[in-house]
């Protein structure tokens, strides 16, 4: 009696490690998308996005324009960041 209780724990836990192994590459593949998208569409440091402009009509903001070539398959895209001179260079994105 005592060996069926002690296969039944053991294979519980080789399901408890397959189940935990697979949630943890679940959320690592979604991390990485994520990432991608970030990437691809809002990073604006990326070597394809080229500054368009920078307009600072007051001191206390500065916009900066972008536009981004995503390649062959996709849209130009012009995100844009607003820094807020007067708050420690804080930005927002405006997309």
């Amino acid at each position: 009696m005592s060996r069926n209780i002690d296969t039944f724990n053991e294979e519980k836990m080789i399901y408890k490690k397959i189940l935990s192994l697979i949630v943890i590459g679940g959320l690592l593949f979604i991390g990485l998308i994520t990432y991608g998208l970030y990437w691809a569409f809002f990073d604006t440091d990326r070597p394809t996005t080229d500054r368009l402009t920078e307009a600072s009509p007051d001191k206390n903001e500065t916009l900066k324009a972008f536009v981004s070539n995503g390649g062959v398959a996709t849209f130009y895209f012009m995100p844009s960041q607003l820094v807020f001179n007067d708050q420690e260079n804080k930005t927002a994105t405006i997309d």
